[in-house]
């Protein structure tokens, strides 16, 4: 969709059974970006009653109220699932430590990433809501604090990942108060 700022965004409205989604989407998306992960930026946004009715995916009515979008990368992507390629190309080496470190960070579940294959086959990770407790987005707060410290599964070979980066984004994530 456009936005008020002209640019183009991927919007996922609030819709029953999507607020911790769409949760999740904002807290990775913003910290995220704040340590220096390969994240796209995200947007909390207004979907005004003004666009009713709307059908956003076969089936699916759009509903007014807050949605959370992220912005579109532009380019050529194509989306890719559980397993990192091109790790050699542009500064994926660099990109894909963050990409663990997110994973690892927020228990990534049903990881995407976009590669744009214009820009050299340059990686942005998306679609972070089932991140957060292992078990999906039906999450509570006592569940969040229970999983504090517990280790993630791995995202698979390591070999490669620029160690510089993976140094910077620990200090960087462990800079990051309450």
């Amino acid at each position: 969709g456009k936005c008020s700022d002209g640019g183009s965004w991927w919007i996922k409205p609030s819709v029953s059974g999507m607020t911790k989604a769409l949760a999740a989407e904002w807290i990775v998306g913003r910290l995220g970006r704040l340590v220096g992960a390969p994240v796209c930026e995200v947007a909390l946004v207004e979907i005004p009653q003004a666009l009713l009715p709307c059908e956003f995916a076969p089936g699916k009515a759009l509903v007014a109220g807050t949605g959370c979008a992220s912005r579109d990368i532009g380019g050529t992507p194509t989306e890719i699932r559980a397993t990192l390629q091109h790790r050699d190309d542009d500064d994926n080496r660099r990109r894909h430590a963050g990409v663990f470190a997110i994973v690892d960070w927020f228990y990534g579940h049903d990881v995407q990433w976009l590669l744009d294959t214009s820009d050299d086959w340059k990686l942005h990770s998306h679609d972070h809501g089932w991140y957060l407790p292992p078990g999906g987005q039906d999450w509570t707060a006592a569940e969040l604090r229970a999983t504090v410290g517990t280790p993630m599964q791995t995202l698979g070979d390591s070999a490669g990942l620029d160690t510089t980066e993976l140094d910077r984004l620990a200090d960087a994530i462990s800079a990051v108060d309450d």
